[in-house]
């Protein structure tokens, strides 16, 4: 038998430690090229998605942004923890994305959470939805309808309201002739009219005022059957519908900063007419961002003028002494204990996030009188106390300077 040489212990050692420093080196090699890639790879997604995310929810339809200039594959949109089934490519831009085929059942909360699942990230954004779904589901057509320019509401089914119509204005009289105008306010008078007492919605004339609840009730019904003076739940379907819409927030998103308050500064001290429907700041001076935007955006884009601020606007309701209506006269803000935290006013005619009047949302005023009329949107010259919310109850026989109304419809 012959004997063969074993590799001493000194050479395996160097044999080993040459494989090893192979292997470092490859490895070392290997991990320069892929990370390269990668941060490459990285630097090109984070420069393609940059300002990339959910933009806003406005009835049923996702606004989405992709910042860069490649397509973001969305995998997976959920709302409220539910998968809505969606999927696809967006370009550069902002992609709307229909969700009533998928999603119409997930809006069931007030503030429910959007996350959206793309090729490299995920986004996340949480909205204030008003009603059950937010979403119009009838067939009214409001474009036929007597008195001027009307717009459609979607129905909001915490407040018990369908779909229904509104003036686009605050009423205006037709016909001018027999009529005096407020040499103050600039109001065209009701209480001293004569002759023809048609009304309209009109961005021209200036609003009517000196008028009390029986007369805009039945200025409102003279137009035909199913027409009224607004509801408070009709009002407060509109303002929460207006609520949840980041076009009428001064900072462009829902709850920071403050709501549009329309004219409140008393800067003219009178109230106006439109006289440029595209100039949404018309005759207060203003201009973008200033809060004195005059126009509120709903969620299927309609425009509504002066709901805030301009005239004080009378609504077709009466309240009775804390029930469920605080009866405490003074201003308050919705936040108060009184409205938020015992009664029902905040459910019943308030924002439906914790707003205040620093917000822009207006103040409450105390039902002092069983039979009080109900008065909203605030006057042109009363600042923090103006707001789309805002409700001050009123002896319902008074027809004051500031009190202006509008009118709905129902089929």
């Amino acid at each position: 038998m012959s004997n063969k040489k074993a590799i001493s212990p000194v050479v395996a050692t160097a044999l080993l430690l040459v494989v090893a420093v192979s292997a470092v080196v490859g490895f070392q090699t290997w991990f320069n090229t892929y990370s390269t890639g990668m941060f490459t790879n990285v630097e090109q997604q984070s420069s393609s998605n940059f300002n990339t995310g959910i933009e806003n929810l406005i009835g049923s339809t996702l606004y989405f942004k992709n910042g860069g200039t490649t397509n973001v594959t969305i995998s997976s949109i959920k709302i409220g923890g539910n998968d809505c089934n969606i999927s696809g490519s967006y370009g550069a831009g902002i992609s709307t994305i229909d969700l009533s085929n998928n999603c119409t059942q997930n809006l069931s909360t007030s503030m429910p959470e959007i996350v959206v699942l793309t090729d490299n990230k995920i986004y996340s954004k949480k909205v204030f939805v008003s009603g059950t779904t937010n979403l119009e589901s009838s067939s009214l057509d409001c474009s036929t309808l007597n008195g001027g320019d009307w717009i459609k509401v979607p129905g909001n089914s915490a407040l018990n309201t369908s779909d229904f119509c509104v003036m686009k204005y605050e009423a205006k009289f037709v016909n001018l002739t027999g009529k005096t105008q407020d040499l103050a306010t600039t109001g065209w008078r009701y209480d001293t009219a004569t002759g023809d007492l048609n009304i309209t919605s009109s961005p021209t004339p200036v609003s009517i005022t000196y008028i009390n609840l029986a007369n805009a009730r039945a200025a409102c019904s003279n137009l035909g059957t199913g027409y009224h003076l607004i509801t408070n739940s009709e009002w407060t379907t509109i303002a929460r519908n207006a609520e949840n819409n980041s076009l009428n927030w001064d900072s462009g998103v829902i709850g920071t900063g403050s709501m549009f308050r329309g004219h409140s500064d008393g800067l003219p001290n009178n109230i106006l007419n439109v006289t440029n429907v595209s100039d949404y700041w018309d005759q207060t001076g203003q201009s973008t961002p200033s809060i004195e935007k005059r126009t509120f955006v709903l969620n299927n884009f309609e425009i509504i003028w002066d709901l805030s601020g301009n005239a004080y606007e009378l609504v077709n309701d009466t309240c009775t002494q804390n029930s469920p209506w605080y009866s405490v006269p003074g201003w308050l803000d919705w936040n108060n204990i009184n409205l938020a935290g015992v009664n029902q006013e905040k459910d019943l005619a308030g924002p439906i996030g914790p707003y205040t009047s620093t917000n822009g949302v207006g103040q409450y005023y105390g039902c002092t009188l069983n039979g009080n009329g109900f008065v909203r949107g605030g006057r042109w010259d009363f600042n923090t106390v103006v707001g789309v919310f805002t409700l001050y109850f009123y002896n319902p026989l008074n027809s004051g300077p500031s009190n202006g109304f509008r009118c709905s419809y129902i089929e």
